[in-house]
């Protein structure tokens, strides 16, 4: 009889265990792409602060981080929203009058 019932309670218990086990191994790779998906968290989060229509933006579940910023925007804006565009900062030289100086000691 103690036999049978150590079967019935050891059984569920290694299985729950060797489970467990198996599912908590995993790696956090955050890191890894954190670099990609920085811009689109960036302009997520914005958007829940500041956006009109904050209350139309998908759940940051349903979300693709990893698209190019104005393809995430199209993605997330509302219908409503005609107005909101991204635009990149152009790397412009710092005007100059075509020479340069250095100190010489």
């Amino acid at each position: 009889m103690m036999t049978k019932l150590r079967k019935i309670i050891l059984i569920p218990a290694l299985s729950i265990v060797f489970i467990s086990g198996f599912f908590s191994c995993g790696v956090d790779r955050w890191p890894e792409y954190a670099h990609q998906t920085a811009l689109d968290t960036w302009m997520y989060d914005i958007m829940q602060q500041n956006y009109l229509w904050y209350q139309d933006l998908p759940s940051y579940d349903d979300v693709n981080l990893f698209l190019e910023p104005a393809s995430f925007l199209s993605k997330v804006k509302s219908k409503n929203d005609s107005y909101s565009f991204v635009d990149s900062v152009m790397e412009t030289p710092l005007p100059t009058y075509g020479f340069d100086y250095s100190l010489v000691r």
